[in-house]
């Protein structure tokens, strides 16, 4: 004798509000509706005639019961719901409008991110949150207590990127959390921020280059394929490039010691760009201690937005050890701190070049009217709430 079984599973209790898309049976206490919450689309099936009224298409409903697998097809059974006033309509639906539609598209980039750059053949990392003292230079990082012993948040991935590729990781890209203690954090500048960090081996930095900016046309062209709702992207994106010092000359800016393009600079990006732009060889003196240079040029490059914001850096590495020992020595780097890096690269690196660009202020880029904290789940900024 054979016995059949039917198989079903309640699996996670619901309690959410849903835009109603159409109600495909109504039969007394029986209700089966197909709604909307966070662009994924549900069935909703209430059976005991516990809601206030008669839903309609467009309508929000808060609905509370179970999910539920059934025959291979997720449904909720409803235990109760309720048609929600229009003025809590309104604010829900200008809410999700104006938040959930942002963080559905940087869930749908970081998904491409991860398809685009494996088919392209490189791993993803994941390198330590939680780093010794080495960290501490011009950029503040958030000091914490580990076990009783002073350590810091990371603020760069590349030191962990340079020692895996010099353990044979050849190919190696990583979208990993950052924190910076930065004193001008808010809607352009998060103090925690999401890292799209490309490495390679026996590379120049003009690939790097190339290849995000592959990967930033894709992204644009798959998200011009979604529903953008209010949303619009850019209407173009082209990639520029201009040597710093060129720069210089032609803005009129006649000297420079920060590590930071001055206003000059900036406006003349803004002018005479439209769109993407790299800016290329600076000044090897206010760069990491590992940059490659010749003659004190950096062989580097960072990706503006025209004159807006940079957004993505890195370089060619060096790997010559009196070289890098040189250049701790001028930055004050304490050499006792990198005790790991330094013993890697005596048995030698090989050549290798990196960029790390912020997830969130890309995705800025991309769409008008955009800030950088659209695109974060919890926004972590000076005055911001925190939960």
């Amino acid at each position: 004798m054979t016995i059949l079984y039917k198989k079903s599973w309640l699996i996670m209790q619901v309690n959410k509000v849903f835009k109603v898309i159409k109600v495909i049976q109504y039969h007394k206490k029986f209700l089966k509706i197909i709604a909307t919450h966070n662009f994924h689309y549900y069935i909703i099936v209430l059976k005991n005639g516990n809601y206030n009224q008669l839903p309609q298409e467009n309508n929000s409903i808060s609905v509370k019961g179970k999910y539920q697998i059934y025959q291979n097809q997720i449904e909720i059974i409803a235990d109760e719901l309720t048609v929600l006033k229009a003025d809590y309509k309104k604010k829900f639906d200008s809410l999700q409008a104006e938040k959930n539609q942002r963080l559905y598209i940087r869930s749908e980039a970081t998904k491409q991110v991860y398809r685009i750059l494996t088919e392209k053949g490189l791993l993803p990392v994941q390198s330590p949150t939680i780093t010794s003292k080495w960290v501490k230079g011009n950029t503040n990082p958030f000091k914490i207590s580990y076990y009783g012993k002073e350590r810091f948040l990371s603020i760069s991935n590349m030191v962990y990127h340079q020692l895996m590729i010099s353990n044979g990781m050849s190919d190696i890209f990583e979208l990993g959390k950052l924190h910076r203690e930065e004193l001008s954090s808010g809607k352009m500048k998060l103090s925690e921020f999401t890292t799209l960090d490309i490495s390679r081996s026996f590379c120049q930095i003009d690939d790097i280059c190339s290849l995000f900016e592959e990967l930033i046309i894709e992204l644009w062209l798959s998200l011009s394929k979604i529903d953008l709702l209010n949303l619009t992207l850019i209407e173009e994106v082209r990639f520029d490039r201009i040597n710093y010092q060129d720069l210089l000359k032609k803005s009129g800016q006649k000297s420079f010691t920060g590590s930071q393009l001055p206003a000059k600079c900036r406006n003349y990006l803004q002018t005479n760009f439209s769109s993407f732009v790299w800016v290329t060889n600076f000044d090897v003196r206010k760069r990491p201690f590992y940059t490659k240079s010749y003659n004190g040029i950096s062989i580097d490059a960072q990706l503006w937005y025209r004159g807006k914001q940079y957004f993505a850096a890195g370089s060619e590495i060096e790997t010559d050890i009196e070289k890098i020992l040189d250049n701790m020595n001028i930055r004050g780097n304490d050499p006792k701190l990198y005790r790991e890096y330094l013993s890697s690269m005596k048995n030698g690196f090989p050549p290798m070049a990196m960029i790390g660009m912020g997830f969130e202020m890309l995705l800025s880029h991309l769409f008008k009217e955009s800030f950088t904290i659209d695109y974060a789940y919890f926004p972590r900024v000076e005055h911001g709430d925190f939960f």
